[in-house]
């Protein structure tokens, strides 16, 4: 769990800022004082009484007190507070007092936040009264104080003091592995699983010329038959969240490139007029600073600005787009969240993916002369049309729209679709799928059953499994394939064909005279539901009824390749483990 202490000083424009911070540094939770206002859909953050102590949570809040707040995240009690200057020492321990009281029987603690209190205990030139009070209040509660060193964490022409403290109860101090002070410096870049990319900024002109003119080294021969081998444009799919550049595909930072500029030259200005303090050139370096904050707060106005009257252009453009999108946002309130206890996730993910003892039989090798045809032109686009452009990528994270276009302008495409196809291979890179369980509305937590999942593949994949669906279906339809009474999953057969027949059959029983020796019939309609269906479906199975519809034996090789060894990744509060 990665934690965000703010001290926004009543700044509009460091509220403006943080929802920014917070993304890029991937913040879990994040306990602000003396904000400006809430930010954020409802319940999303907690505040105090007076709006100027909050948490940001993703979890329905719990009650408000004056000058501190708390909310449960995960078990562990998060407590913000912010003491103005204007309380007296009387008033001051009575804040303290209401939040012992809180706190008493929450044993994994941490209170966070501006106290205005000064002892030489953290870094302070001299111990006041406050700090006394302070630290006599929080050593009823067993908790150990986070800040080391003396860093200031408030700056001003005025001089700097350490006045946001962190404490930890003695029971949760040993499990925190790192505390430090952002000195207002740019984000450091962190380690992500997968790049994020904004498809809407696509350069779609930019990207057809760098694929162009990309030359793809050639694939490795070792180990395809293990189906571990990635063909060389698949390899070169995989690698372009690194590579591709930021004039092709934006990142989802938010904002502006300007304001990102303006942002450094800001934070740059407030260190150099920091480092000039009771030198010559005082007064010129907090000027400078004092312009370029004064630019950044303009420039995050007018963008801000100019997003809502774009938003408002918009809604004559397209009714049901982004504008409608935003206003369903707040109507519904905030997303449900997922699990991320290791031991609930392991149980849904054990529950909806249910390991079958028997592997899948493979297939004979392919018969001497036989001829597996090519993968056309006409194919592939066919199977690129299925595929939505602002669907969520895959582990690769690269986006649809991004991968329709390398695949127009590389014709190699085309020949590892058909490699794949006449080795029998399904690559292990497109078998990896990211897990999303999204909570049904109205159920239990704690049941595997109260969650759809939804497993994220990549693009380049879902391709291939379109082409080798198209080529089935020519069995499937054909005489011998499908029975003329499924209406699931078939072209030009819906399930309201099968509620027509059913109505139409009922009508005919009844369309006689009487039912006592008349001509009526009795009609009884029996419905079934198959629990966890497709995740529970057995592959041998699938294999059995695919040979007896007399499937072609290279795409029974590939299906076999395509429903073994395949991989399963999820996140947990332990990291992320995968499920075979």
């Amino acid at each position: 769990m990665k934690i965000l202490q703010l001290n926004l000083n009543h700044c509009k424009a460091a509220r403006d800022l943080q929802s920014q911070t917070i993304l890029e540094q991937r913040i879990n939770v994040a306990v602000g004082c003396d904000q400006y206002k809430n930010l954020g859909p409802l319940y999303t953050w907690l505040a105090d009484a007076n709006s100027q102590a909050a948490i940001w949570v993703q979890e329905r809040p719990a009650r408000a007190r004056p000058f501190f707040t708390w909310a449960r995240i995960n078990g562990i009690y998060f407590f913000s507070v912010y003491a103005p200057p204007r309380l007296a020492d009387v008033e001051f321990s009575a804040l303290l007092t209401n939040i012992i009281e809180e706190a008493w029987d929450k044993r994994l603690l941490i209170v966070a936040g501006d106290f205005n209190a000064w002892s030489t205990e953290w870094g302070c030139r001299v111990t006041r009264q406050r700090g006394t009070i302070l630290l006599g209040a929080l050593a009823t509660l067993e908790a150990a104080l986070l800040n080391t060193g003396d860093t200031p964490t408030f700056t001003s022409a005025l001089g700097y003091s350490v006045i946001d403290l962190t404490f930890a109860s003695d029971t949760l101090a040993p499990r925190i592995t790192s505390w430090a002070i952002e000195t207002a410096r740019p984000p450091r870049p962190t380690t992500r699983q997968s790049c994020k990319w904004n498809a809407r900024t696509l350069d779609t002109e930019c990207l057809s010329v760098m694929m162009a003119n990309d030359a793809v080294p050639p694939g490795p021969t070792e180990g395809r038959q293990r189906g571990s081998w990635p063909p060389s444009p698949v390899h070169a799919t995989r690698l372009w969240p690194s590579q591709v550049d930021d004039a092709v595909v934006a990142r989802c930072t938010g904002g502006t490139s300007e304001i990102a500029d303006l942002r450094r030259s800001c934070l740059r200005a407030r260190r150099l007029a920091q480092r000039a303090r009771g030198r010559p050139n005082e007064d010129a370096s907090q000027a400078c600073y004092a312009s370029a904050k004064r630019l950044l707060r303009a420039a995050i106005k007018s963008s801000k600005r100019l997003c809502w009257n774009k938003l408002c252009d918009e809604v004559n453009e397209d009714v049901w787009g982004k504008p409608y999108e935003t206003v369903m946002s707040r109507l519904r309130g905030p997303r449900a969240n997922t699990p991320s206890s290791s031991t609930l996730v392991r149980r849904i993910v054990a529950a909806l993916f249910p390991r079958v003892p028997d592997k899948p039989a493979l297939p004979p090798p392919l018969q001497t002369g036989a001829i597996v045809p090519a993968v056309t032109l006409e194919e592939l686009r066919r199977a690129c049309g299925r595929i939505k452009d602002h669907t969520a990528p895959g582990p690769d994270g690269v986006p649809n729209s991004a991968i329709k276009i390398a695949i127009a302008t590389h014709p190699d495409f085309l020949q590892v679709y058909t490699a794949c196809l006449r080795t029998g291979v399904f690559p292990a890179c497109w078998k990896r799928q990211r897990l999303v369980l999204l909570p049904k509305p109205g159920k239990p937590p704690e049941e595997p059953s109260s969650y759809r999942p939804l497993c994220m593949l990549d693009t380049a994949g879902k391709i291939l499994e379109r082409i080798i669906c198209n080529r089935l279906e020519a069995t499937t339809e054909s005489p011998g394939g499908l029975s003329d009474h499924q209406y699931g999953f078939r072209n030009g057969q819906w399930t309201i064909n099968a509620i027509e027949n059913v109505i139409a059959t009922a009508r005919e029983a009844i369309a006689g005279k009487r039912w006592y020796r008349g001509t009526k019939k009795y009609c009884a309609v029996v419905t079934l539901d198959v629990k966890n269906a497709f995740n529970s479906a057995r592959w041998n199975n699938i294999n059995t009824a695919l040979r007896r519809m007399r499937t072609p034996e290279y795409l029974l090789r590939i299906v076999g390749s395509y429903l073994s060894a395949r991989e399963l990744d999820y996140d947990t509060d332990d990291g992320g483990p995968t499920h075979h």
